[in-house]
């Protein structure tokens, strides 16, 4: 009987060993698997990293074009705001003569291109600027004096 024993314990050895054998190979296996897949989620992430890279270049890229433009936007703005100053400026002075002629008791009209024309006594006269007419409106304030 102890060879019977003997006998089942030396193969239930081996079994035990044949298993360990099997299952350290199934471990290996999995583990070369998850290797390889590890490997395979590597290059991906790499990959999106360089895609997202490449999309966040030419983000910065348009981001610079448009604060450029941005900043040749606002100069023009400053430029138009300045000729509207100056207009309301030039604007000021046609008014003032305006109303000295008014007050002068003479008809006049505006003409294009922006020449102003003035009725006195039957006469009618040209003027291309607001400084003409009013040195002529002058003149007409010194002649009646």
């Amino acid at each position: 009987m102890a060879s019977k024993k003997s006998s089942k314990t030396v193969a239930a050895k081996e079994d035990a060993n044949s298993s360990d054998s099997i299952a350290q190979g199934n471990v290996n296996a999995i583990l070369a698997a998850i290797g390889a897949q590890g490997d395979d989620l590597k290059k991906l992430i790499e990959d999106k990293m360089t895609a997202l890279s490449v999309r966040l270049d030419a983000l910065d890229a348009t981001l610079v074009n448009l604060q450029s433009e941005q900043a040749g936007i606002k100069q023009k703005v400053v430029e138009i705001e300045g000729a509207l100053n100056g207009t309301d400026l030039r604007l000021g002075a046609v008014e003032k003569s305006l109303n000295a002629l008014r007050e002068a008791g003479l008809k006049w009209s505006l003409r294009f291109p922006a020449k102003l024309t003035l009725h006195h006594n039957g006469r009618e006269c040209t003027f291309e600027s607001p400084e003409e007419a009013k040195k002529f409106v002058d003149n007409l304030s010194n002649d009646s004096a």
